[in-house]
Formats: C-alpha cells, sequence, structure tokens
C-alpha cells in the first residue's frame, strides 16, 4: 500500500547492534556470495527486468555497500526504474533504486531526480520517496515540489505520508517553509499538529503550540524581517522542542502517562502484566501502579479520540477489537478492562509491538509499559526485535513511546534505541 514509507526508514534507521544482530543470523552461503561475488553493472538493469524481488533487492544493497561510487550506477538505476515505470510496477525494489538514486549527491543527476520527485502517476510512492530523500539532502529545488504532494489525495488518508512530508519541509529554513507548516496545522489535529508544533518552535524559536492561529497572526506580522540565523536554539527553546506538555501551549487537556504526553487522536496503550509486575515498592505492586495511571489516563482522553488498549505477557489480551472513540461509557469500559489484567506468565514485548503496528494502518502514538526485557515470544534478541519494529513502522511512521519501570543497564539501552528511531522517547520510573 504506502510501500514507499518501508525503504525510507529501512534505508536510514539500521543501528549497530541490529546490524549485528541479524549478521550473526545471516547464513553463511548469503555471507560468503557478498564477500567473493563480483559486481556486474548490467546485472541490475537484468534484475529489473525479471520478477525476483529478493535478487532485486540484495543486488542493490551490494552496490549501496560496496559500489556506490561506480560511475555507471546513476544510469543503470534510472534505466532500470524508468523500466518499471514505463511498465506501472512499481514495487519495493523500484522503490529502493529511486531512493539510491535520489541519494547521489552529483549535480548532473539534479534533474532526473527532480523529475522522479514530480512523477505524476497513479501511485505516489516514486515522487514521496524521491522528494524525502531529497530533502534530506537538503536539495533547494525540492521545497517547491513538496507542497505538491500534499495536494494528492492520498495525503488526506494516511497518516504516514502527512508526516514524511511535513518532516522534510521541516528540513528546510525558509519562509515557503513556515507557510506550509502553520497551513498544514491548521488543517490537522493529534499528533501531526504537535510535530508541527515542534518543527516551527525549532526554526522561529517561537512558542505557540498547537494554535494554528497564533502561528499565523505572529507570521503576518514578522515574516518581512525575519531571519532565521538569529533564531536561538537553546535555553527554553529547546525545552518547547522536547514537547514537554507544561511547556506547550494547547488548546486541550493533554492525557500524560507517567509525564508522557499523549498527543495522538489515534493511540494505542500497550501494558506488560508479565509476572515480574507483581514486585512490589513501598508495597505497592508494579501492576498497581500502572492500573492506577491508566485509569486516569483514560479519564483525561478527550472525546473524539480513538483508542485501544493490548494487555501482553506471553499472549495478548485486546480490550477492543479495533479503535474505539473516546465516549464516557468507552472509558469505563477500558477501566474495567485495566484492572481485569492479572500478572502471569513471561514477556512477549515484540509480538505486542508487531500486533499493535498491524492494528491500525494509520495509528498515530504506541505507549509501551514494561518493568523487564524480552523472554518469550517469536523474537527476544533487542537488536533485532528494534530492526524489525523500525522496518514495520515504517509505513505508519507511529510514534512509539515507552515507559519502563526499574529498567537500567542494557534494558534501558534497548528501550532508547527502540524508542528513538521510532520518533519517541523514553521514560524511566525509578
Amino acid at each position: 500500500m504506502w510501500k514507499w514509507l518501508i525503504l525510507c526508514a529501512a534505508a536510514l534507521h539500521t543501528g549497530p547492534a541490529a546490524q549485528q544482530a541479524i549478521a550473526d543470523s545471516r547464513p553463511a552461503a548469503t555471507e560468503n556470495r557478498q564477500r567473493v561475488a563480483p559486481f556486474k553493472i548490467d546485472r541490475i538493469r537484468f534484475l529489473f527486468r525479471k520478477s525476483d524481488e529478493s535478487a532485486r533487492l540484495a543486488e542493490l544493497a551490494f552496490a549501496a555497500q560496496h559500489h556506490i561510487g561506480h560511475p555507471e550506477l546513476p544510469a543503470a538505476l534510472a534505466d532500470s526504474i524508468r523500466f518499471n515505470l514505463d511498465r506501472n510496477e512499481i514495487t519495493l525494489s523500484v522503490l529502493e533504486a529511486v531512493r539510491l538514486f535520489c541519494r547521489l549527491d552529483e549535480p548532473s543527476l539534479k534533474e532526473q531526480q527532480l523529475a522522479f520527485a514530480q512523477n505524476r502517476s497513479a501511485d505516489v510512492s516514486v515522487a514521496v520517496v524521491a522528494a524525502v530523500e531529497l530533502a534530506r539532502r537538503q536539495v533547494p529545488e525540492t521545497l517547491a515540489v513538496l507542497p505538491g504532494l500534499a495536494e494528492r489525495p492520498e495525503f488526506s488518508k494516511s497518516f504516514g505520508m502527512r508526516r514524511a512530508v511535513v518532516d522534510a519541509v521541516a528540513k528546510y529554513s525558509r519562509p515557503a517553509a513556515i507557510e506550509f507548516l502553520i497551513a498544514t496545522q491548521a488543517e490537522h489535529d493529534g499528533l501531526l499538529r504537535y510535530e508541527i508544533a515542534r518543527h516551527l518552535t525549532r526554526l522561529t524559536g517561537q512558542n505557540f503550540g498547537g494554535y494554528p492561529e497564533h502561528w499565523q497572526k505572529w507570521w503576518t506580522a514578522n515574516k518581512a524581517e525575519f531571519a532565521f540565523d538569529a533564531v536561538e536554539p537553546a535555553g527554553t527553546v529547546a525545552e518547547l522542542a522536547s514537547g514537554k506538555p507544561q511547556t506547550m501551549p494547547w488548546p486541550q487537556l493533554v492525557p500524560q502517562f507517567f509525564d508522557q504526553a499523549i498527543y495522538g487522536k489515534r493511540v494505542l496503550l500497550v501494558i506488560d502484566h508479565s509476572r515480574s509486575m507483581l514486585s512490589t515498592a513501598d508495597g505497592v505492586t508494579r501492576i498497581e501502579e500502572v492500573q492506577e495511571e491508566l485509569e486516569q489516563v483514560i479519564d483525561d482522553m478527550p472525546d473524539g479520540a480513538f483508542f485501544n488498549l493490548i494487555g501482553f505477557e506471553e499472549e495478548r489480551k485486546l480490550w477492543a477489537g479495533e479503535l474505539v472513540e473516546s465516549t464516557p461509557e468507552a472509558r469505563s469500559d477500558a477501566i474495567r478492562f485495566v484492572y481485569s489484567l492479572l500478572p502471569r506468565k513471561k514477556t512477549a514485548l515484540y509480538d505486542a509491538l508487531e500486533e499493535a503496528l498491524r492494528h491500525d494502518e494509520n495509528i498515530e502514538q504506541i505507549v509501551r509499559l514494561s518493568d523487564g526485557k524480552p523472554t518469550a515470544g517469536r523474537v527476544v534478541h533487542p537488536g533485532v526485535i528494534v530492526e524489525l519494529i523500525t522496518r514495520q513502522n515504517a509505513f505508519s511512521q507511529t510514534t512509539i513511546n515507552a515507559v519502563g519501570i526499574d529498567t537500567h543497564g542494557e534494558e534501558r539501552l534497548f528501550l532508547e534505541q527502540l524508542t528513538s528511531r521510532n520518533f519517541g522517547e523514553l521514560r524511566v520510573i525509578r
């Protein structure tokens, strides 16, 4: 569906721990092939006229890692992309070829790269991959291309696409970027409005939070004299950009889960109720502490938001089969579900997060709480979990926040990597 985002994140967010973990599990035959196989540029063209996706992706990865400077690589990529565009066959490998082609920083390629960013085929994927990659390099001409993507019908349907375009525009310290961000904030609520507020605060040094009319009024009065190089990103501005709810003005009450703000309007709360949650501090078990906090969070969930809860140990227990609109009746029922969670068995963390990301393609925010490292489920290696979840989240661009109870050492490092590579942050209790 929105395959383009998978490529963007997969290529850009590969951490050392995950790389090593995947390398350790890679078959020896594959390692040997990558070590001894000669690179033949015509093989790229050949594979892109066949239908073997895995072979295509492997060859592109090999080229990106070992032969990015090959003088014939740009032409081979461009030919392969056009061949499949002409046949209207936009696959993951085609999008990865687009991303790799637009990564090449050569002036002679700029016109072709911008042409891909302005591609008007029925599948918007090619244009988004190209535009996002060029924005990452801050190619000046791309800023004029990005607002056109916001006019495509897919923009209003996909939170992931909206976030990708907004983040790309925010790479530019230009008046046009400010104007686009203010206009877009006025049209959208929830986590996108919050993310735009953070970008605007960073770019301007101002803080009008979730009030687009205040941003517009300030910009109208100041844009003629405003100078980006005079903005000071220190002190209170840095605190505002951190997104702390007490410093980000907001039109509505913002629910907080152990002081972690929930700005999203489509939210999943993922709660560990494994056996270790029976541990106590000051006579209160961890599960009791979490249940009391969750009750307040759910009570504060604004009308019109949509939410769900997933409890997990070795198995997963959903409150509802889909996101539920926040109403007084729904909130009361959700609180009853929270108090029904009984600590048992081990911690299948990956399985719970994987199901959370599959739950709804437009989830804005996942807030996950646990008191320990993964000890059960299909994947338990922390580095591999980070890699797999990051790749799976590349489409939805969901913010994954985490709350850790008594989380230290390697467990804390794991959660910091998981959240930082998925737009979120970790809060540690005790």
